[in-house]
């Protein structure tokens, strides 16, 4: 029996040093395995107002998100905010444009694409980036003026 008292015992033998530890090294897959999931939304330093109606859409709808600066283009820092999230969901905002993407979308073929948006309407593109993620159908006004017969031979090339 060992000489500590009870319930003191060391973890390891007597007049041996302590095992030490050392830090796990790291591996990528891993981080990327661990990461919890989100909609990646990458924004303009100066489109703080529009970045917070487009996460409180995406918080209405109980959706995580993790925001990012950029200074790419609005097409494709969505696209590659959606290519980096687990969710397969990017959004990139940038004044009053904003943009939403799905990663397996060519670049220059968004989910929904606005220009000089209001307020309530970068909310409901936040919760249509969420809808998408839920894989339920687009249920704002702004969907539905995107998937019109007109805008979609305007974006036929």
């Amino acid at each position: 029996m060992s000489g500590a008292p009870r319930g003191l015992a060391t973890p390891w033998r007597r007049g041996s040093s302590p095992p030490t530890r050392s830090k796990p090294v790291r591996d990528e897959r891993r981080d990327k395995a661990a990461e919890r999931p989100t909609v990646r939304v990458v924004h303009r330093r100066d489109a703080l107002a529009a970045l917070r109606e487009v996460c409180a859409g995406l918080e209405e709808e109980g959706v995580p998100f993790q925001c990012e600066p950029t200074d790419a283009p609005l097409l494709v820092a969505a696209h590659e905010a959606a290519v980096r999230s687990r969710l397969l969901v990017g959004v990139a905002v940038a004044g009053c444009e904003a943009c939403v993407h799905f990663s397996q979308l060519p670049v220059d073929a968004p989910v929904l694409h606005v220009t000089d948006a209001s307020a309530p309407v970068l909310r409901l593109l936040g919760q249509d980036a969420a809808r998408l993620v839920k894989v339920m159908p687009l249920g704002t006004p702004l969907s539905r003026r995107a998937a019109s017969p007109k805008s979609l031979k305007e974006n036929a090339p």
